[in-house]
């Protein structure tokens, strides 16, 4: 829940906005499905549970990429 780590993902839509590359491949950890904002006591707000990832995805989307995830078994 600290600000680094939940703002990282947010500095690849700048590289991606720079390079315009064809295909990206990114990893992350399944708890990213949840991300969404916090509150003023860095708690989740339960009911926007989500929204950072699905804000994430939309990004990519606008740009005209065409998104695939899963969730890939240790």
């Amino acid at each position: 829940m600290s600000d680094q780590s939940r703002a990282s993902v947010w500095h690849i839509m700048r590289w991606v906005e720079l390079l315009r590359i064809d295909h990206i491949l990114l990893e992350n950890v399944p708890d990213f499905l949840s991300n969404g904002p916090l509150t003023r006591h860095n708690r989740p707000v339960k009911r926007k549970k989500g929204a950072g990832f699905v804000a994430f995805v939309q990004a990519f989307e606008a740009w005209t990429y065409r998104v695939e995830w899963r969730i890939l078994p240790c």
